[in-house]
């Protein structure tokens, strides 16, 4: 289907997700697309693409990790990710081997993938044995209630801390770096503000 035998707000909606995605390297949140066509709620914007999704002109995008407050939704179809490499097989990092001949690619979004998950960045060097190192980032799946032996990303009053979970109970909560004998925190929830944003999924580094 040509773009001009479209509805005029599906095409208007679909130059926009173009049009977005070439500038930004992503495609639009459906509040971003329902702000630029000027629709009252993001449902709006979504039964635009919905409408487009099944006429083959959008697709989901299954695997992206939604950014706070940025859900990645769509794509377009034909479009590759910056995230889609070639893959050239294993390489030894013991005695050396021949190479493999490989001809394949790898999503590494896939590797990302975590149902409501957002990104945060690690500050401070007291997670360097649960592999967490100063500046990485860190993709978390939002998770009220947590199991114990996980790392999470916790709310303690006004500040943010990743930690390892040891114990939780009614009245309190342990959480214990992974850094050599530094002391663990012993919260007490019912003096201060308190709650769990999620557990950790996946550390990415920049080497």
């Amino acid at each position: 289907m040509a773009d001009d035998a479209l509805s005029e707000p599906d095409r208007t909606a679909l130059a926009f997700v173009r049009a977005y995605a070439a500038a930004h390297g992503r495609p639009p949140s459906y509040v971003e697309i329902g702000a630029h066509l000027g629709l009252p709620h993001p449902n709006n914007a979504k039964r635009n693409c919905d409408r487009l999704v099944r006429l083959g002109r959008l697709k989901r995008d299954e695997v992206g990790v939604r950014a706070p407050g940025r859900p990645r939704v769509l794509e377009l179809p034909g479009a590759q990710s910056d995230l889609v490499l070639p893959f050239r097989g294993a390489v030894s990092c013991g005695e050396p081997r021949e190479p493999e001949d490989r001809d394949e690619t790898i999503d590494l979004r896939a590797y990302l993938k975590a149902t409501d998950a957002a990104v945060f960045r690690a500050r401070g060097d007291s997670m360097i044995d649960a592999h967490i190192a100063d500046g990485d980032l860190l993709v978390v799946a939002e998770d009220p209630d947590p199991p114990e032996g996980c790392v999470v990303v916790a709310l303690v009053g006004e500040e943010m801390l990743c930690k390892r979970l040891v114990r939780k109970t009614r009245k309190g909560v342990l959480l214990e770096p992974c850094n050599g004998d530094r002391p663990p925190y012993v919260i007490d929830i019912k003096l201060v503000p308190f709650r769990f944003l999620g557990v950790l999924k996946n550390v990415i580094r920049k080497i």
